[in-house]
């Protein structure tokens, strides 16, 4: 797996490359570029590799390490101790208001993060003209990131190009635990719109979200508009609950929170959780505009846990004009 790829690099190098570095680095010529300048950095010096890294390669899973060799602090135990109290909204709240208090940047141009979309899976050699491209946008999670879409890619093989884009302010591509946030919404969407026209090109451009990744879809399409002059063929929801319909989210808080935990492959940073409680901010209330293009909306047929008899309906939502595709789970 490419956890198991990134441990044993470790493990040969003494580097301390992050979990998603193979996503991040899809070519092995990326890759081999971004080990070379983390190694230039160190005058090429092969460092011994962490006792946490040897248990890594040995089990394959991650192990325990030093707060300082992780990035994880305090705001994740805050977060853990908030999620088994069912304050998971609550705590929301508090990375938002401590996010403010990071350094920010407030054009594309200053952003950190390296924002070239992943290619996941690749259309056929004979590419036939006008195919859109498909482009999934990475939620807000703080263990999130290209990764998220690896499963549904896999369906796309040869047949259509897929890729993901990352979300400012999360490191992403890096090599660095922190980076700036964007101070609004709008400057996060240019960085990543100008990623994406650099990567499809002349073709189209179908934009796919999850969540809190649903609802940024939808605003990348709309800035893509209104900003770039480029309509988006199509823009895919899944599972949405925008502002004023969100109360299934506050019903399944702690198993939202659980499952941040369960799906970390190395412990969330403070950096990035601060990060995930910016975004929460931006998203918490009505935006400015709508996008043109045509939406489709795909729910779940189940609900993630027990729903109160006295609640209204707790499929996921959109207000503006949509076609629905219920699918099993």
């Amino acid at each position: 797996t490419a956890v198991e790829f990134r441990n044993r690099v470790n493990r040969m190098t003494g580097l301390q490359l992050p979990p998603g570095v193979v996503f991040e680095h899809p070519t092995p010529v990326a890759l081999a570029a971004r080990i070379s300048d983390e190694l230039a950095e160190r005058d090429w010096a092969l460092a011994e590799p962490a006792e946490h890294e040897r248990a890594e390669e040995e089990t394959g899973a991650p192990a325990a390490a030093a707060e300082g060799e992780t990035g994880a602090g305090m705001f994740r135990a805050l977060f853990r101790q908030a999620v088994e109290d069912d304050r998971y909204g609550a705590f929301l709240d508090v990375l938002a208001d401590a996010a403010a208090f990071r350094p920010q940047f407030a054009s594309p141009e200053a952003c950190t993060d390296r924002l070239d979309p992943v290619l996941l899976a690749g259309g056929p050699v004979d590419r036939a003209e006008g195919r859109a491209v498909l482009v999934g946008c990475t939620g807000t999670a703080a263990n999130g990131g290209p990764h998220e879409f690896l499963r549904l890619s896999t369906s796309f093989q040869e047949r259509r190009d897929f890729l993901a884009v990352p979300l400012p302010g999360y490191g992403t591509g890096t090599g660095r635990s922190a980076a700036l946030l964007p101070a609004d919404l709008d400057t996060a969407l240019d960085a990543q719109a100008q990623a994406v026209l650099r990567a499809a090109g002349d073709a189209p451009v179908v934009l796919l979200g999850h969540s809190g990744g649903a609802l940024l879809a939808h605003e990348l399409a709309f800035r893509l508009e209104r900003a770039h002059g480029v309509k988006p063929a199509g823009i895919v929801l899944v599972d949405p609950y925008p502002p004023g319909h969100q109360e299934p989210i506050e019903v399944w808080s702690r198993q939202l929170g659980e499952g941040l935990f369960a799906g970390e492959l190395e412990p969330m940073s403070d950096a990035r959780l601060l990060a995930m409680g910016r975004y929460a901010r931006f998203l918490g209330g009505p935006r400015p505009g709508r996008s043109s293009a045509p939406v489709l909306l795909v729910r779940a047929s189940e609900p993630l846990g027990d729903w109160p008899a006295e609640g209204g309906d707790w499929r996921a939502h959109w207000d503006l004009p949509h076609t629905v595709a219920d699918v099993p789970g």
